[in-house]
């Protein structure tokens, strides 16, 4: 089996997956498991302080998705470019030995799981499927 985990993310929202292909001797199987999203509690009456508020929420993604990425063989991080800045900066996607980092600076916040995985391969950062797909 190869995992890759995805986390889709912008100022007020991120979106987490994960997408597995397995090989059988009936062919290469796809599915991609949407987990429990964020939402940022900060973007929502703006009190002038959304920088911090986004610095914060970055933190929080970071945390969350280095959580659940044990296992993974890719990571694709996929934000819009402010927010990518952020999670630089928050630590996320640390290298980490045998695994493969994606970094993209592109809202897909608001893509279907398939939606997502068919533009993922557009970008060339993952092979081309048809995944089933299931909620967390």
């Amino acid at each position: 089996m190869f995992t890759t985990s995805i986390v889709v993310a912008d100022a007020s929202h991120a979106r987490f997956f994960v997408h597995e292909r397995t090989a059988s001797a009936d062919g290469v199987g796809d599915q991609i498991h949407e987990r429990p999203h964020l939402l940022n509690p900060g973007r929502e009456g703006s009190d002038g302080h959304t920088h911090e508020h986004d610095e914060k929420f970055a933190r929080l993604i970071a945390a969350d998705f280095a959580q659940h990425v044990s296992g993974a063989r890719r990571l694709i991080i996929c934000a819009s470019p402010r927010m990518l800045g952020s999670l630089r900066e928050a630590g996320i996607g640390h290298a980490r030995e045998g695994v493969e980092i994606h970094e993209l600076a592109h809202d897909l916040v608001k893509l279907t799981p398939k939606d997502l995985c068919v533009q993922l391969t557009a970008y060339g950062v993952m092979p081309a499927s048809h995944p089933t797909v299931t909620a967390s």
